[in-house]
């Protein structure tokens, strides 16, 4: 698992390519959610951690060829002196 450190409300850029997948998906726990085999995304504003899973399946059936990957987005918090 990757990370990725943001600051709290920013958004962060998704983006991922794949080979000899047949169709991907990318789900974040904030409720994002995209598809197709490559692409890039700017995210919802990240208020906490938020995992983002990319599942993919192969292009032949009944293959080991289907994977997923997940990458870790989390916040840092912002400070501001007075």
């Amino acid at each position: 698992v990757s990370r990725r450190i943001v600051q709290t409300n920013a958004t962060t850029q998704v983006s991922w390519t794949t080979t000899d997948a047949a169709s991907c998906s990318v789900t974040g726990t904030n409720g994002d959610s995209w598809s197709g085999t490559s692409g890039t995304q700017t995210s919802s504003p990240i208020a906490d951690k938020v995992v983002y899973t990319l599942s993919c399946d192969g292009l032949d059936a009944g293959t080991e060829s289907d994977f997923t990957d997940t990458e870790e987005v989390v916040t840092l918090p912002f400070w501001r002196e007075r």
